[in-house]
C-alpha cells in the first residue's frame, strides 16, 4: 500500500519540475499588430545585408556573430512612414531572453535609417508595406 502512495507524489514532483523547466526558456518575442507585411533590408556593421519580411509589429531578429549581438527590428506604420523600433536581445544563463529598447528609427518607404545607439552601425531600409497575398504565407 505504501508503494501506491509514493507513485502519485513522484508524478506530482515530475510535473512540477517539468513545468519549471518549460518556463526556464522564455524567448523574446513581439506581437503582430496587423496583417500588413513589411519588407526590409538590414545592413549589418560588417556591410552584410539581410532581406526580411515580417508582419507589422513582429520582430526581424538579426544575430551579428562578430559583435556577439542579437538585435530585434520591429516595424510599425506611423504618419505615412514606418517607425522601426530597435531592441537588443540579451540571453541569460538560464536560457531566458529579455529585450532592451535601444532606439526608434523613423523612415519612409525606400529611404534608409541608421542606428546611433545599437553598439554597431545597422542600416535599415523599408522596401515596401503590403497586404499579404492570398496564396502565400510569408
Amino acid at each position: 500500500m505504501r508503494k501506491h502512495l509514493c507513485l502519485p507524489a513522484m508524478v506530482a514532483c515530475l510535473l512540477v519540475g517539468a513545468a519549471g523547466t518549460a518556463q526556464a526558456q522564455q524567448k523574446a518575442y513581439s506581437v503582430k499588430i496587423s496583417d500588413k507585411i513589411v519588407r526590409m533590408e538590414i545592413q549589418l556593421p560588417d556591410s552584410h545585408s539581410v532581406k526580411v519580411a515580417v508582419h507589422e509589429g513582429e520582430q526581424a531578429r538579426i544575430t551579428d556573430r562578430e559583435l556577439k549581438l542579437d538585435m530585434a527590428f520591429i516595424p510599425v506604420r506611423q504618419d505615412g512612414g514606418v517607425r522601426v523600433r530597435v531592441f537588443r536581445i540579451e540571453t541569460h544563463p538560464s536560457g531566458d531572453e529579455s529585450m532592451h529598447f535601444v532606439e526608434d528609427i523613423d523612415t519612409k518607404i525606400g529611404d534608409a535609417g541608421y542606428t546611433k545607439k545599437a553598439g554597431g552601425a545597422f542600416t535599415v531600409r523599408v522596401l515596401e508595406v503590403k497586404e499579404p497575398s492570398a496564396r502565400s504565407n510569408e
